[in-house]
């Protein structure tokens, strides 16, 4: 079945949490995999962000740039990072990965009754 594209932002938006904010856009893709089920491909993309916890000083100067490429299968509580990088002009920042968090279900657990997570 071919993925649905949705507008995460009809455009680029402000979000303000607290002190810090960020001028985000990006989109959804909603599609549904044989084996995973539904999943859900995310691209975003993150302009001058400005973290500023309200117990720590003003940072200097924002983020210039952050983009975020990833999906996410609900189902089984998977979380890929296809690539995140962070540019701050004067450094490069790459990753990718996976992050599995099962809270309950088959497969759940680490043997101790806390959530499963793997990372890679």
């Amino acid at each position: 079945m071919a993925a649905a594209r949705k507008p995460l932002f009809p455009g680029t938006y402000r979000i303000e949490i607290g002190q810090s904010y960020a001028d985000i856009s990006g989109e959804f893709a909603l599609g549904l995999d044989e084996q995973f089920g539904p999943t859900v491909g995310i691209g975003m993309q993150l302009a001058n962000v400005y973290l500023h916890p309200n117990d720590m000083d003003a940072p200097e100067k924002t983020i210039p740039n952050i983009v975020f490429n990833g999906w996410s299968a609900p189902v089984y509580g998977a979380i890929g990072i296809d690539k995140v990088t962070i540019d701050t002009g004067e450094y490069n920042l790459q990753a990718d990965g996976r992050v599995d968090i099962l809270q309950a279900g088959i497969g759940a657990g680490s043997g101790d009754g806390g959530p499963q997570c793997g990372c890679r």
